[in-house]
């Protein structure tokens, strides 16, 4: 395994550890960009954050890593509504927190797409 690949996936481990944790416990961190259709946001956020901490304890193990990059490959897909309503509901989400701007959001849309390439290069 190469030396790249070796600390992508310490970088996602920890990463979704320490995002993970922060869900937890500073929820409304994340509320501001939480589509306001999605009931219980509260409870959404701390759930991807628990779930989040378990992918991110199991994938640097290899015998995890495949159906582990599935899971984070299917909640970054999820992930996508948050990010496009980043976009549509700019206005109100900048009223809360002006550093989401509409540049800063368009910008985080193609990111998840190049996430997702990178987890699932790493899957193995």
């Amino acid at each position: 395994m190469s030396n790249f690949k070796k600390i992508s996936i310490l970088f996602w481990s920890t990463g979704l550890v320490f995002v993970g944790a922060i869900h937890l416990f500073k929820p409304s961190f994340f509320l501001h960009v939480m589509p306001p259709y999605f009931p219980m946001p509260v409870l959404l956020i701390a759930l991807s954050g628990a779930v989040e901490i378990i992918f991110g304890l199991t994938f640097w193990q290899k015998k995890f890593r495949y159906p582990v990059a599935i899971g984070i490959v299917l909640m970054l897909t999820l992930y996508l509504t948050v990010h496009i309503y980043m976009i549509t509901g700019n206005d109100a989400i900048r009223a809360v927190e002006p550093s989401v701007t509409l540049t800063v959001s368009w910008v985080r849309l193609p990111t998840q797409f190049f996430f997702m390439i990178w987890v699932w290069w790493l899957r193995k």
